[in-house]
């Protein structure tokens, strides 16, 4: 202010912003807005990376959803939509708990009509939650497994096919128990069902190779 003013500064206040400890205070007050700074870009890339909104009304979610922030950043998007919409929460690194929370989610909003959650490790605790929820939920499509096997909900095919075919999909026991409750509200008996070429007996998936370590699984 004395400065702006042009006057010179009092004898007392030079001294004080020339010793040490005002030193370190300016250049704490620095670093402590650099710090807001930086935490504020931060969110704004956290966000982008975990939910995007697309035209259609769709939710694309990105690796990290099993946070608590995300999962709230999820449930106001949900809130404030009013049509049908789409979730994709594939390769978000869903654990058995966020996959439950994430199928709670579905069952409150049942405009909900597609969930993706393929190359996830919902495990078996995960799967169990899911098709707990399922039953009350408005989803029409589930896709799972490492290559996004894709399981038809509602409304059904008004002609089920007599075999359904899942050999080789990469699936594990999660997707599994998905699989056996979907075959359970089929209106059509399955008369045969292929799982050959699965990891269901022990083995291994081999991101990098895409395919399974043991031969015989």
């Amino acid at each position: 202010e004395h400065a702006a003013a042009g006057a010179e500064r009092p004898a007392a206040l030079d001294n004080l912003m020339r010793s040490e400890r005002y030193q370190v205070v300016v250049q704490m007050l620095d670093e402590l807005t650099e710090a807001r700074a930086d935490a504020q870009a931060a969110r704004a890339r956290l966000a982008d990376r975990l939910l995007c909104v697309g035209d259609d009304g769709g939710v694309r979610v990105g690796t990290g959803l099993g946070s608590a922030t995300a999962m709230a950043t999820l449930t106001t998007l949900l809130a404030a939509s009013a049509r049908a919409c789409s979730v994709d929460a594939s390769s978000a690194g869903l654990s058995a708990d966020s996959a439950s929370r994430l199928a709670g989610m579905c069952k409150r909003w049942q405009r909900i009509v597609h969930l993706d959650i393929s190359n996830n490790s919902i495990k078996v605790l995960g799967a169990r939650a899911l098709v707990a929820a399922l039953p009350d939920t408005g989803l029409e499509t589930l896709v799972l497994g490492p290559k996004s096997t894709e399981l038809r909900l509602q409304p059904e095919p008004e002609s089920p096919a007599p075999s359904a075919d899942f050999s080789g999909r990469g699936l594990g026991l999660a997707e599994v128990v998905v699989i056996a409750w979907w075959l359970s509200i089929r209106p059509a008996r399955v008369a045969r069902v292929t799982l050959s070429d699965n990891g269901i007996s022990g083995a291994s998936w081999d991101y990098m190779c895409g395919r399974w370590d043991d031969s015989d699984s």
